[in-house]
């Protein structure tokens, strides 16, 4: 039901789901109020059962051979009159780091086409851009044994239920906790020392972070000289951060970002935890280049308590058609946009989708398959984005639910829940080295089919006969994922806990290096110097919708605006639909502190109206002084009048990786009539 995929316990009696209880063999193993509605989920009566095609009469109920026969005609058509460049495939979140992704890359590069979308535009793709360049892999904090935990913009409450009871004991194990984050969440208020910065403003506090360690001389000498390059380029180029700049800037007091800096620098090892925050303003990309930098210069990359090297596993998510690894075999719609992506990400980047279609520059973009995914309401400017998808000549979406994405496709096919079908996943995101394996537990309901089972099928009825030679998802997992390392499907139904592909993940580059150009962590990037982009992690950039630089903006829209904090009941723009986790968050709240809600004249529970320059929505106040004045926060995959991205911009975007800025934008709050 989300990307941690924690250990579950399923109780069936009579082919039923009764309920879910932690899986104690398992390293994540602390549920959240999603897990209450997983019997829910897959027994609702809202489910797709049924392949459907849209008519001028409605949806009508089709055969699985009917539909597959008109997705190949139109894929075959669509290659014929326009190359294979012009169909894109978008997958979502919910399919990340499974096996399924190798098959939907195998099957774009037998058809021809790099346009592939993932949600990765989004979110994560700037923290492993910067992680590739900087030491060649993305770094993860390992909260746990650290001495320190500094976490930015990270909102544990509401993301990642299993790391909660780490918080319990850290005051009895003498740990420091330092949280960077606009909104007063749970964990600040456990914490030793908060910092309560002004939207965007992120990367002058970590540059004057880097400029107080360096000039005071708490950097791990030792360290930098051995394994890091370009360390007196960064100090010569922060030396202009001093904290009472950066307190000018982001609203953060001076003496506070200089404790900052010493408590992180001085208790080792310490953990620099920080995620999807970071990815959404101005200033994303550097944000994590940033951070790699403090983590560098203080000697916690690849130690035990500090920031670990995860190695991605290749069998999961580097497996394709061509033995020497995914590349586009076609040049993707924002190539030539985006150097740095096209080189590291590869995909195409999604926020480029909806121009891309409608002006059929840099060629034309025809035709799409979307699984699992709902980009409708969760990608940029929703507006825009359905009349895109509206004027596609053809579309696909293959969904657990009629989606607002998939109420505008032309084919929509039902899929499988977690529980129908076998699995395997990769843990990377929870920092973990980890394999596991989900168990089928019932057939599936109607005629769905699972993700791997639909491309395996619509590869061979392409003629892509040697790209796809497995009979099943089954073999798949047993042939390819699991024998690399030595393992059968029969070991991880005995071990549903999983098994460490990399047992050893701490000090590895004391022998092995790093995995970039100088085999050393680049702190002046030779890889960005090749592109033509800024070597180091400046300048800051004030963000491009701000009360600084769009003064005239604000005048209208005095509020600075964000979305996307997490929380708990729901995964992206699902489960709204699960009695249990609607009843526990049954309305859309748009977070506004006490004085400004004073201010505007709304009373907590009240509806106010929200608009931006590129429209309006409504949501339910809940006035708070939890959060800073003149800022709002509010929940994304809310779908019709409460979908906030109906709010945001694609004019807008980080210049090197086209990160989207929804930690920041201009909006005004009024109550509703």
């Amino acid at each position: 039901m989300c990307a941690t995929h924690c250990g579950i316990d399923l109780h069936v009696r009579d082919n039923m789901a009764i309920k879910v209880t932690p899986m104690e063999e398992h390293k994540l193993k602390r549920l959240c109020i999603k897990a209450r509605g997983l019997p829910e989920l897959h027994q609702s009566r809202d489910r797709l059962l049924y392949p459907q095609k849209k008519t001028k009469q409605g949806w009508q109920r089709i055969s699985w051979d009917e539909a597959m026969g008109i997705i190949t005609a139109k894929l075959h058509m669509t290659r014929r009159d326009y190359g294979p460049e012009a169909l894109f495939i978008l997958f979502g979140h919910a399919i990340f780091n499974k096996e399924s992704i190798g098959l939907l890359r195998r099957f774009a590069q037998a058809y021809g086409t790099g346009n592939i979308v993932n949600a990765g535009c989004l979110c994560e793709h700037r923290k492993l851009a910067a992680g590739f360049v900087t030491c060649g892999e993305e770094t993860w904090h390992d909260t746990p044994r650290a001495k320190c935990v500094l976490h930015w913009g990270m909102n544990i409450w509401g993301a990642q239920t299993p790391a909660i009871a780490l918080y319990k004991g850290m005051k009895d194990k003498g740990q420091k906790l330092i949280v960077v984050d606009p909104r007063v969440t749970k964990e600040a208020k456990l914490a030793d020392l908060y910092l309560q910065p002004r939207p965007g403003t992120d990367l002058i506090l970590m540059l004057a972070m880097l400029n107080i360690i360096i000039s005071e001389e708490l950097y791990d000498r030792e360290y930098v000289e051995k394994y890091t390059v370009g360390f007196d380029q960064l100090a010569t180029a922060v030396k202009e951060y001093s904290p009472q700049k950066a307190t000018e800037v982001s609203g953060v007091s001076a003496d506070k970002i200089v404790a900052c800096a010493r408590m992180y620098a001085t208790h080792k090892p310490a953990a620099f935890g920080t995620f999807v925050a970071l990815e959404h303003s101005t200033n994303a990309f550097q944000n994590f280049r940033a951070s790699q930098a403090l983590m560098a210069i203080t000697g916690n990359i690849g130690v035990t308590g500090g920031n670990r090297l995860i190695p991605r596993p290749p069998s999961l998510l580097g497996w394709t058609y061509h033995e020497d690894g995914y590349e586009p075999v076609s040049k993707t719609f924002s190539a030539d946009r985006l150097p740095l992506w096209d080189k590291i990400i590869k995909d195409a980047n999604g926020n480029f989708l909806p121009e891309a279609i409608l002006t059929g520059k840099p060629y034309p973009v025809r035709g799409g398959i979307i699984q699992a995914g709902n980009p409708a309401v969760t990608f940029l400017d929703s507006t825009r984005f359905r009349e895109a998808m509206e004027s596609l000549d053809f579309l696909v979406v293959q969904d657990l639910f009629m989606t607002e994405t998939a109420e505008l496709a032309d084919i929509v096919l039902p899929a499988t829940t977690g529980l129908e079908s076998r699995w395997s996943h990769a843990y990377i995101w929870a920092g973990l080295a980890l394999i596991a394996m989900s168990k089928k537990v019932f057939e599936p309901a109607g005629e769905c089919w699972s993700d791997s089972g639909f491309w395996l099928e619509l590869g061979k009825r392409m003629g892509f006969n040697s790209a796809f030679p497995w009979k099943d998802t089954d073999e798949i997992i047993e042939k390819e994922i699991l024998a690399p390392f030595g393992k059968t499907i029969k070991d991880l139904q005995d071990n549903p806990g999983g098994f460490f592909y990399a047992p050893k993940t701490d000090r590895i580059h004391e022998t092995e290096g790093f995995n970039t150009p100088s085999g050393k962590i680049e702190l002046y990037s030779s890889i960005l110097d090749d592109l033509g982009l800024p070597p180091l992690p400046v300048p800051y950039i004030e963000p491009l919708e701000s009360p600084v630089s769009t003064p005239d903006v604000f005048k209208k829209y005095p509020f600075i605006a964000i979305s996307g904090a997490r929380q708990d009941t729901y995964e992206h723009s699902c489960w709204r639909n699960i009695p249990t986790l609607r009843r526990h968050r049954p309305d859309p709240r748009i977070e506004i502190n006490t004085e400004d809600s004073k201010k505007i004249g709304i009373e907590d529970g009240e509806w106010a109206i929200i608009e931006s320059p590129k429209g309006r929505i409504t949501m339910k106040a809940e006035v708070t002084d939890d959060i800073m004045e003149g800022v709002v926060s509010m929940p994304h995959g809310w779908s019709g009048e409460y979908n906030v991205n109906i709010l945001t911009s694609v004019d807008s975007l980080d210049p090197f990786t086209a990160a989207p800025i929804l930690k920041g934008f201009a909006c005004r709050v009024l109550k509703k009539p």
